[in-house]
């Protein structure tokens, strides 16, 4: 008996002694490189190990140093000045699966992850310390630096390095996304069956700083809880429907959005000392706001194309039936624009309460004509002004066929159907205008006004009255509603230039001076059509040397 006792004592001593040298050999640089060389030979992954470290006065944790991962046949995936393993009991059923993983300074590149496999390790945590991530991806790609990050608990998978459940609170130094650069991040969230929710998010961006909350579904779709922007000032190299897309291809969905003081500067466009209050918006949708959203927005400079809005202002709350505008207003054009009115979602229309212009001095586009031919879009059928308000603007079109300016121009109107079917026009209503001074190509004349009235059958122009060179003309003139567009126009005048209508079209007469004219005219304005084939009518001339009297059919003098 005592040999059999004195033979296991030896035995445990031998065992004790080959743990012992075992423990110091895998410790040593010969021990690490040996151990990498065994692991890296029988898996599918290569693995470098500086040194192990180990201290019986933190016997559940072990440091490996110098510490390099990845695939066989790829660069690595994990660089690492320090990796330190926290084990625990779970380690003697599952020897992957420890209580904590922890990297410090080193690189994850995640172009070296090879698709469709699985990292053989798991942890409650995995911590990272100074930590770079690379995804040199395009369209997508990302740099993190300085990472400072906690996932628990982390169980990588086929489909994602992170895992499908955990749960993280994580810093980022340094972003760099795409051409944006985002620093000093903080963010706090879990990943739950591919669904993100970021509880906590802040950071700075653009000498400015972001805060907020959302969440993204496993289709991709954004839902921002909440959102803040102070003090951005961010440039890019997209037009403005371009920069604005990815709302509508990542189909995200505000819920509160305030932005402060922000400044952002497009090819086209920019916006300068931006300040809104944005609540439940639609986007992408026909609708601007849900039900219940609100609207403010006001800003010191907003610039589109060739228009510079300064000072722009609006506020809009959406109602059951629609978008109500409590207002909108902004300088433009050395003037003031000012409305207030609803969008009905029933019959797509807009109906303006108010609109005012004060002060205007206004160029029209060359191509304004198109503009007004063309179709609007499919969410307004239709534009009512109950009050319109025009005075003291100055309105030219520089349009060589024939360029023509109102100067001081005053205008009222009521119940005003601009358009309908997804057309401009003046469909029904009543205004009324005048101007101190216009010119009709090239021909001045002083004190124009007129009266309009619109209904379904034809417009109808009264009061026609100016002065040309200082003698009177009146006349009035009719247009159908018809898609011919048939017109009547009569001008009777005083003591004027007897080439009157020479500057308007009508050809040169023999006569000069100054006389009496009488001036009959039909015809039509239909779109894309040649007016003057159309044309029939008269010209009664009557001068100190006698009466006159041209006629006109299809456009020729007979």
């Amino acid at each position: 008996m005592k040999f059999i006792g004195k033979f296991f004592l030896i035995l445990l001593l031998i065992l004790l002694l080959v743990l012992i040298t075992g423990y110091f050999l895998l410790k040593s640089a010969w021990g690490a490189a040996t151990l990498s060389r065994w692991i890296s030979d029988d898996t599918a992954y290569h693995l470098s190990i500086g040194r192990l470290h180990h201290s019986f006065s933190a016997p559940l944790e072990v440091t490996l140093d110098d510490f390099s991962f990845g695939h066989d046949g790829q660069p690595a995936l994990v660089v690492a000045e320090d990796v330190t393993l926290d084990l625990s009991l779970l380690q003697f059923s599952s020897p992957s699966h420890f209580d904590a993983i922890t990297l410090t300074n080193g690189e994850i590149n995640l172009a070296n992850i090879r698709p469709g496999t699985a990292i053989p390790l798991q942890a409650n945590h995995l911590r990272l310390n100074n930590i770079s991530i690379v995804e040199p991806g395009t369209g997508s790609g990302f740099t993190a630096r300085q990472i400072m990050a906690d996932i628990a608990p982390w169980k990588p998978d086929t489909n994602s390095l992170q895992g499908e459940q955990y749960h993280f609170r994580m810093g980022i130094g340094q972003l760099q996304l795409n051409a944006q650069s985002l620093s000093n991040i903080h963010a706090e969230g879990q990943v739950n069956s591919q669904q993100l929710t970021l509880e906590s998010l802040d950071g700075q961006a653009e000498r400015g700083s972001f805060s907020g909350s959302l969440t993204r579904d496993a289709r991709g779709h954004w839902q921002v809880q909440q959102l803040s922007l102070q003090d951005i000032r961010f440039q890019t190299d997209k037009n403005l429907p371009d920069f604005l897309a990815p709302l509508v291809r990542h189909n995200i969905r505000p819920g509160q959005i305030n932005v402060s003081h922000a400044t952002i500067v497009g090819p086209d466009w920019a916006v300068t000392d931006l300040n809104m209050q944005l609540a439940n918006p639609q986007l992408p949708a026909t609708d601007l706001l849900t039900q219940g959203g609100t609207l403010k927005f006001q800003a010191s400079e907003l610039v589109y194309g060739n228009n510079d809005f300064v000072s722009p202002q609006a506020e809009a709350e959406a109602t059951p039936e629609g978008l109500r505008i409590d207002s909108i207003s902004t300088h433009w054009k050395n003037g003031t624009v000012s409305a207030s009115g609803e969008w009905q979602r029933a019959n797509r229309q807009l109906a303006l309460n108010n609109l005012t212009f004060t002060g205007l001095e206004y160029t029209l586009p060359q191509d304004w004509r198109q503009w007004w031919m063309a179709p609007l879009p499919d969410w307004l059928d239709s534009v009512i002004v109950h009050q319109l308000a025009v005075s003291n603007s100055l309105v030219i079109d520089i349009n060589p066929a024939f360029p023509f300016q109102m100067t001081a121009l005053h205008g009222t109107g009521q119940e005003l159907l601009l358009a309908r079917n997804h057309q401009w026009g003046i469909w029904s209503g009543d205004s009324e205008w005048k101007a101190t001074e216009a010119t009709f190509n090239r021909r001045d004349i002083n004190a124009p006004w007129l009266k309009l009235h619109a209904d379904d059958r034809q417009i109808n122009i009264s009061d026609l009255k100016m002065l040309v060179d200082n003698g009177p003309l009146i006349g009035s003139a009719t247009i159908s509603q018809q898609p011919s567009r048939e017109f009547s126009l009569s001008l009777q005048g005083q003591s004027v230039p007897t080439d009157l209508f020479t500057h308007w079209g009508w050809p040169a007469t023999s006569a000069g001076g100054k006389g009496n004219v009488t001036l009959n005219l039909t015809g039509k304005l239909q779109a894309d059509q040649p007016l003057r084939p159309t044309v029939n009518g008269t010209l009664d001339l009557s001068t100190p040397a006698g009466v006159h009297q041209q006629s006109m059919q299809a456009g020729v003098i007979r």
